[in-house]
């Protein structure tokens, strides 16, 4: 996958990118179409947010950029 990016960014002319990664870890219980599956546990970076839906929430953009500065 790295490589394909990597390709993506020249093929653009992107000088310098910066990559934001994410880990399912060795295996994830689907949460279902409902959400009905999803666990409890919640992301300290983002209260309220758990590891099935922090790509959906808007505040995590303006987190990460955080690091990045």
């Amino acid at each position: 996958m790295a490589d394909d990016i990597a390709a993506l960014v020249r093929h653009l002319g992107i000088g310098r990118v910066d990559v934001m990664g994410y880990s399912l870890g060795g295996g994830l219980r689907d949460g279902g179409w409902d959400g009905s599956g999803r666990p409890n546990a919640q992301l300290a970076i983002l209260p309220g947010v758990t590891h099935c839906s922090i790509f959906a929430d808007p505040l995590l953009a303006v987190v990460a950029t955080r690091f990045l500065d």
